[in-house]
């Protein structure tokens, strides 16, 4: 506990975090599309009429 402490101090913690981060992601290998996502696209009559924040 004191090591995690003293690492947070340092500013230690965050580059450890972050390099198992890449190292958990690397080992996950590629993620494909999720078929939840959805692109929505507003076009120009639709803005005009709700403005730029319905």
């Amino acid at each position: 506990m004191l090591l995690v402490a003293i690492s947070l101090k340092l500013g230690l913690w965050q580059p450890l975090e972050l390099a198992a981060y890449q190292s958990l992601f690397h080992l996950r290998g590629p993620v494909g599309w999720d078929s939840r996502i959805a692109i929505i696209e507003i076009d120009e009559p639709s803005l005009a009429e709700l403005g730029a924040f319905p």
